[in-house]
């Protein structure tokens, strides 16, 4: 069970996180995620049937006196900010009450640029939608639905508590959001896919492979390499950037990660039952509730840790929102450990947490001697929540040459090293060729086992592997490309020397396996849909490039900018 399902099974107290979460499983049940996802949301509420005229958002910061072009046109900051605004609140509809934790990562600015592009198209195409069609769509939609219909008083209360918007103001972004979709089906509306396609993607993902292969690993060269001083002072002053070190930071931390919370948590049968009937949708629905007793289990247990951990973080959160208490006294107040993580830069992963871009940022953002609130999740491999404060911070910097002198001579190496065993490789695969192509005087054709192990030694023979999957010994199968898919298998033919993590590979194909023909028949019908979805998008990414070229956008929102969340 991921840490994203885990964090979704938590349900916080209060109407409003419970809406925004119950309102996020209605939409995942009714499959309409697909079309959100593509900014084309389909919360749909009619313009002026339940509720009366409201104000739109007017904001406008100092600088130019608009912001920005589409196809030349002025584009005011009232559209733009209008934009920004349906945009937050169509990521509030997916991430509920996670959107405050993940809202830097959403890029909203770019965001409200493509919804205006997307706009501007549907009114050259002169794309409408009727009140009818917009009515009958909300009547529709359970999270603003009461005994069995639509209910103003939701409606109202989800609109102010979970989105702090007038109805008129929402109303009117989910009419643009519907011009948009209709102009993404006319978009895709003659989009299909050929039975050759679906055959061939198919075969893409099934179909598998087994090589005769020997590697030429740059290790067996490092010995024969001499790098005196003058060598590596060159190198050195040649590749100096190279070796910059990024800015670094060490924070503390207080964790509530789920483990530790898991192992205090008991559950009876009937809860278990009780957590599947709730959560269906995240199981495996060929299997029955016996067969997957022990998995639904494991994630009660693990739903309770989360809800443990983000309930003691909390308290402990709150209690540090006295910025003159320490965080050790907090520490010691809860029984948590106050950990230090040691130096981490921007993108690489944080000592014993992982990645964690959440935590990431806000390490950088903060001052030495700030701590920040709660941070929460995003990530499906985060382990649980934390509070940081930042202890040292370390400005980017290019070291010395004395002070990085062997890791100067370990890349030099590592750079000679490789290069000698590519030209290896290549040498060795004339020659393996030429033993297959031109046996010696008198003597018969020989293989390429038999040619491998004359030149350098017997080659190894993979399992039968996919394209996405790995190879013993090599690593990973697309490090092969698609030679081992589309080399001839007649015998001893060898394939271009391919370059792997493990080394340089001389492979030829000793046999190719099809795809099961029973089985691609009984499971062409979903698979279509998968490749007739991927054709779409693929399609619309094609069009939207076209038209993002030709509507020559010009912004003049800086990136960081954005109106303010609610």
């Amino acid at each position: 069970m991921s840490s994203r399902m885990r964090y979704f099974f938590v349900v916080k107290g209060g109407a409003v996180a419970y809406n925004v979460w119950h309102m996020l499983k209605q939409l995942r049940n009714k499959r309409l995620m697909k079309r959100i996802i593509w900014g084309l949301a389909i919360v749909i509420i009619p313009p002026f049937v339940f509720w009366g005229a409201g104000s739109a958002l007017r904001s406008r910061d100092k600088g130019p006196a608009y912001a920005g072009t589409i196809f030349g046109a002025k584009v005011s900051f009232d559209e733009y900010n209008s934009a920004w605004r349906a945009v937050k609140d169509q990521a509030l509809m997916i991430y509920g009450t996670r959107f405050r934790d993940i809202s830097d990562q959403l890029d909203l600015n770019r965001q409200a640029w493509d919804r205006l592009l997307l706009l501007k198209e549907a009114a050259r195409e002169r794309i409408r939608v009727s009140d009818r069609d917009v009515i009958a769509a909300i009547q529709k939609f359970p999270f603003f639905q009461s005994r069995g219909g639509f209910d103003p008083q939701t409606y109202n209360l989800v609109l102010r508590q979970a989105f702090g918007i007038q109805p008129r103001d929402f109303e009117e972004e989910i009419r643009d959001s519907l011009v948009i979709e209709k102009l993404r089906d006319q978009v895709l509306k003659n989009v299909a896919v050929t039975h050759t396609e679906i055959k061939d993607a198919y075969k893409r993902y099934y179909e598998k492979s087994t090589i005769a292969y020997i590697i030429i690993s740059p290790e067996r060269f490092k010995k024969r390499i001499a790098a005196n001083e003058s060598a590596l002072k060159k190198y050195y002053r040649d590749n100096k950037e190279s070796f910059r070190v990024d800015d670094q930071v060490n924070i503390e931390y207080l964790p509530f990660e789920f483990l530790a919370y898991e192992k205090d948590i008991q559950v009876t049968d009937d809860e278990v039952k009780k957590f599947y009937e709730d959560h269906t949708e995240y199981f495996d629905r060929k299997k029955t509730f016996n067969e997957l007793k022990e998995a639904v289990k494991a994630a009660c247990v693990q739903a309770r840790a989360a809800q443990k951990a983000l309930e003691a973080a909390e308290k402990a959160d709150y209690a540090l929102a006295d910025a003159s208490k320490p965080l050790e006294d907090v520490a010691k107040e809860y029984s948590l450990p106050v950990r230090e993580t040691g130096f981490f830069t921007r993108d690489g992963m944080i000592p014993d947490i992982g990645w964690f871009p959440e935590i990431q940022k806000q390490a950088f953002r903060l001052k030495v001697g700030q701590r920040s609130e709660l941070i929460k999740p995003a990530s499906d491999m985060a382990k649980g929540f934390y509070i940081i404060k930042v202890k040292e911070k370390k400005d980017s910097y290019l070291p010395g040459y004395e002070e990085i002198r062997q890791k100067i001579e370990t890349t030099l190496k590592d750079e000679k090293a490789s290069s000698l065993a590519a030209k290896e490789a290549r040498r060795l695969h004339r020659v393996i060729a030429e033993l297959i192509v031109n046996p010696p005087a008198g003597g018969r054709a020989l293989s390429f086992e038999e040619a491998a192990a004359k030149v350098l030694r017997s080659p190894h023979r993979s399992e039968p592997f996919a394209r996405s999957g790995y190879v013993q010994g090599l690593g990973s199968a697309s490090e092969l490309g698609e030679d081992p898919f589309t080399a001839t298998t007649k015998p001893g033919v060898l394939a271009p020397v391919a370059k792997t993590r493990a080394g340089f590979c001389i492979f030829t194909v000793a046999a190719i396996m099809p795809i099961d023909e029973k089985k691609f028949r009984k499971e062409r019908g979903e698979f279509t849909d998968k490749v007739l979805e991927s054709k779409k998008m693929n399609a619309l990414n094609q069009w939207y490039a076209a038209l993002l070229e030709k509507a020559n956008l010009k912004s003049n929102i800086p990136d960081e900018s954005q109106p303010g969340l609610p």
